[in-house]
């Protein structure tokens, strides 16, 4: 079971949904901006809802361990580096010199690593969900239409698409061309009109 609220709790922005699992396993909640359920044409809603239920379907566990054990490692880096530099910091302060910065430099490093792989499993998981709405769907319309109205209401963020630009590999989700490609690629049909999105 599914419901589905529009306006009543926040999302990440105001032009995307999000479905959350309901306490003690009694389907699913998802959240949909009230401005996308005006704004959006009935294709795109349908894309919209087709995803987000794909992302319950399309839920694998054994990833999901695998992000837990990335975001899990990537804390203990982080705070290892942390303790690492005041380590060194005090040591360097009583006249003697770091002996933590290979320790900390390889944190940092383990923290970056977990990092690019939060993000590529993240990356994964939005193409399983496209695959699933283009699946039951059978076309790219709702989708184009979505993503349409994405960039729109984006258009005035220069710096922010500017900044995920530069830092693509930490980014969550592929490009609105990269998953219209995929989805077309799944359906084996030639590409059409599309928008290139963040």
């Amino acid at each position: 079971m599914v419901n589905i609220v529009a306006g009543l709790r926040d999302t990440r922005d105001d032009s995307t949904a999000d479905i959350r699992p309901l306490n003690r396993g009694h389907g699913h909640e998802m959240n949909m901006p009230l401005r996308v359920v005006q704004g959006c044409s009935p294709a795109a809603l349908q894309w919209l809802v087709a995803h987000e239920v794909g992302h319950t379907v399309a839920g694998n566990s054994v990833q999901k361990r695998l992000r837990i054990a990335a975001l899990t490692i990537a804390l203990a880096s982080a705070i290892l580096s942390l303790l690492t530099t005041v380590g060194g910091a005090v040591t360097e302060l009583s006249g003697g010199s770091d002996p933590w910065m290979l320790v900390r430099l390889s944190a940092l490093g383990f923290f970056l690593l977990m990092l690019l792989g939060i993000s590529a499993l993240k990356r994964h998981d939005e193409l399983n969900a496209d695959a699933f709405a283009v699946a039951y769907l059978g076309d790219t319309r709702g989708a184009e239409q979505y993503f349409a109205f994405v960039e729109e209401s984006h258009r005035t963020y220069s710096a922010q698409r500017f900044i995920q630009t530069i830092i693509r590999p930490l980014r969550s989700h592929p490009t609105h061309h990269e998953r219209l490609q995929f989805m077309r690629a799944q359906l084996g049909t030639g590409p059409g009109s599309c928008h290139d999105g963040v």
